[in-house]
């Protein structure tokens, strides 16, 4: 995911496209419910930073987001998005997102 330049400050992000874009506007959105939520990327990719039943709650929920936004999307980085989001808590398969956070189709 892209750190946007509309994104609060100090939010988390990666590396990606820059400029606007589907992906870019959805991981954008994404940065700022982590943000209003009050967790970062540091906890959704890591499962031992403690997180509270809630704030897992609101990570499903961003991560949710995001797929919704991406969906259908052509654009460079969607399809990867998606495939993370929908399957990143799955341990056969990356295991790289906090377990309960993934989202569904």
């Amino acid at each position: 995911m892209r750190l946007s330049p509309n994104s609060p400050p100090n939010s988390p992000g990666g590396a990606g496209p820059t400029g606007g874009g589907v992906v870019n506007r959805a991981c954008s959105a994404h940065d700022t419910c982590f943000f209003n939520a009050g967790i970062n990327a540091d906890g959704n990719t890591n499962g031992k930073i403690p997180w509270s039943l809630k704030q897992v709650d609101a990570a499903r929920s961003c991560n949710q987001g995001l797929y919704d936004a991406v969906k259908g999307s052509s654009e460079a980085g969607a399809t990867l998005l998606q495939l993370w989001l929908l399957y990143g808590d799955d341990v056969p398969f990356f295991q790289i997102l906090r377990p309960n956070t993934a989202a569904h189709r």
